[in-house]
């Protein structure tokens, strides 16, 4: 909003207008010879006022004014401007009307003064905003980026938590990988007694009583040491059970086996042989026999053996 400097130069306008007023009074009771110049003369101050209204009309309406009520005493000052400004260019001047007209006028310029003080002090206060408000958007912005950085550290951090969390999964692993039993060494046959302390091997399926099963855990730092279970399972050519012993669950899996072992293993090698008993109404029949050792539900090792 932009105001012009002759609206604030108050006192002065204020002093003319008094001076005015007490010409046209004196003027009143001074006599004229020539009153065609008393006529001019009035003609000229009603003119001047006349300009003079047309003048502080024409600035009002250059305001912008955003001020509710600021605006509803401008808009009330600017009636009154007008009906004056009317009156003056629509009456017969004389010397009485003019010293009203001026009077009026008076109180319409100290109003104005009035108004535009309150105008300047909104545009101080709105110049204050104005600062606080830049400083605000100032320290926003700031925010703003501080909180980009953030964002941006807060991705890097999540991609390296991610990056972590897969070695990590994979260090898991390698982990339990290394600490998984091994078995080498894995040997199956089928074995019939001849005495008591003596048993040979044979191919022949009629023939066998036992399958033997020998291998050999292999000494791992990382295992842990304690009894370990170990589970074997023997299957014939059509994939039956072979001495069903029991079935073993773990969580959602489970196993059927032959036979149970329970070792001690100390992280050392550990040799291991089992009997798996054959049932004595039940042959074996020719073919591959399939072979199995777990530990637990795991598999640890497996072989095969051919039945004539």
């Amino acid at each position: 909003m932009i105001v012009n400097p002759q609206f604030f130069n108050y006192r002065l306008i204020i002093s003319s207008l008094v001076i005015a007023l007490i010409a046209i009074s004196g003027f009143a009771f001074v006599n004229y010879s020539n009153q065609q110049q008393v006529q001019t003369f009035i003609e000229q101050e009603n003119k001047l006022v006349e300009n003079e209204l047309s003048e502080m009309l024409r600035r009002y309406n250059i305001l912008e004014i955003e001020n509710g009520t600021i605006k509803s005493q401008m808009e009330e000052s600017k009636r009154r401007l007008q009906s004056i400004l009317d009156s003056v260019k629509s009456l017969e001047p004389n010397a009485a009307l003019i010293s009203r007209y001026k009077a009026q006028l008076i109180k319409l310029k100290l109003e104005n003064a009035s108004i535009l003080a309150l105008m300047r002090n909104l545009e101080t206060k709105n110049d204050s905003l104005m600062e606080t408000n830049q400083l605000v958007e100032t320290s926003l912005a700031h925010t703003k980026t501080q909180l980009k950085q953030t964002s941006t550290t807060a991705k890097v951090l999540k991609t390296k938590n991610n990056s972590l969390a897969k070695r990590n999964g994979t260090l898991e692993n390698k982990l339990e990988e290394a600490k998984r039993i091994t078995i080498v060494n894995m040997d199956a046959k089928g074995v019939k007694r001849v005495t008591k302390n003596r048993i040979v091997s044979t191919n022949r399926a009629s023939r066998i009583k036992n399958v033997h099963v020998s291998f050999t855990m292999v000494a791992n730092k990382f295992t842990d040491r304690g009894d370990k279970n170990i589970y074997i399972q023997v299957l014939d050519p059509q994939y039956n059970i072979v001495s069903n012993q029991a079935e073993v669950k773990f969580n959602e899996k489970s196993l059927i086996y032959s036979r149970k072992e329970v070792v001690n293993y100390r992280n050392d090698n550990l040799d291991v042989s089992a009997f798996i008993d054959i049932d004595e109404d039940k042959d074996l029949v020719k073919g591959t026999y399939f072979i199995s050792v777990f530990h637990d539900v795991e598999l640890i090792g497996s072989t095969s053996i051919e039945l004539n």
